[in-house]
């Protein structure tokens, strides 16, 4: 019994070890100089995604993030998103941004990007035999690209500009992604 609980314990370490081995995140953010007031009020545009990206998930749990964090006051992407509709804008450019800032009163814009969400292959494996029972370890990884970009709603140009790559043993595609923007928010307004 005592083997076969040591072959137990053994498995769950090798897997968890493996995973862990995997995990790194790596952010750059970027700012110019600005005043508070660019981010009086921040109207949070939809995410561009991939396709194989479920954005309705990262978008509420980035809004849940920012209205958490207090980082500053803004306009929820699901809000932003229906004003965009109502005003018909199908393609952001300077004319959109200037007839959303007037409709919405924001001072600036967040863009938040997903440039790379998949899944990478097995971290390899490790064996453990011992009495007849063997255990190895597989790791699969996710990986994320993702950048934060605040837009000065004033004349469009970039304010801050956060980017980051990660890559986990233990997390989804989705919650890579949802890491590196909280990353980023962080290094962009430490407290």
């Amino acid at each position: 019994m005592m083997k076969f609980r040591f072959l137990i314990w053994s498995g769950l370490t090798i897997l968890l070890a493996g995973g862990l081995a995997l995990s790194g995140f790596d952010v750059q953010v970027v700012k110019t100089t600005y005043n508070l007031a660019d981010l009086e009020l921040v109207a949070v545009l939809p995410p561009a995604c991939q396709a194989a990206v479920n954005c309705t998930w990262i978008e509420k749990r980035l809004d849940e993030d920012l209205y958490a964090g207090k980082y500053f006051a803004h306009i929820p992407s699901s809000r932003v998103r229906q004003e965009m509709l109502e005003l018909d804008i199908q393609i952001w450019d300077d004319e959109a941004r200037e007839l959303m800032a007037e409709s919405l009163g924001v001072t600036a814009f967040l863009l938040p990007v997903i440039t790379v969400a998949g899944h990478g292959g097995s971290g390899g494996s490790v064996g453990v035999y011992s009495g007849g029972i063997g255990v190895s370890g597989f790791g699969s990884s996710s990986t994320g690209g993702a950048e934060l970009v605040f837009i000065r709603a004033s004349d469009g140009k970039e304010i801050i500009h956060g980017e980051g790559f990660g890559k986990s043993g233990f997390r989804s595609q989705k919650g890579v992604v949802l890491k590196i923007f909280r990353r980023i928010l962080k290094d962009a307004f430490p407290e």
